[in-house]
């Protein structure tokens, strides 16, 4: 609805509409890429946490060394 003077502008937005939602799709299907890639980054760190006491333990040993 407009008033005297004014441009309705709604059916701009509504043109608009179906570009934002194409820009919004994009944006959930980047979140699913960066998920995927979290998960396998959180499944590295126990093979990362055991490198890592594998040199602690090995510390000492280098420390009498």
């Amino acid at each position: 609805m407009s008033f005297p003077g004014e441009t309705d502008a709604a059916p701009i937005e509504i043109d608009a509409m179906p570009t934002e939602m194409i820009a919004a799709q994009t944006e959930i299907d980047a979140m699913t890429t960066e998920m995927i890639a979290a998960a396998t980054e959180i499944d590295a760190m126990p093979t990362e946490m055991i490198a890592a006491a594998t040199e602690i333990d090995a510390a000492p040993t280098e420390i009498a060394a």
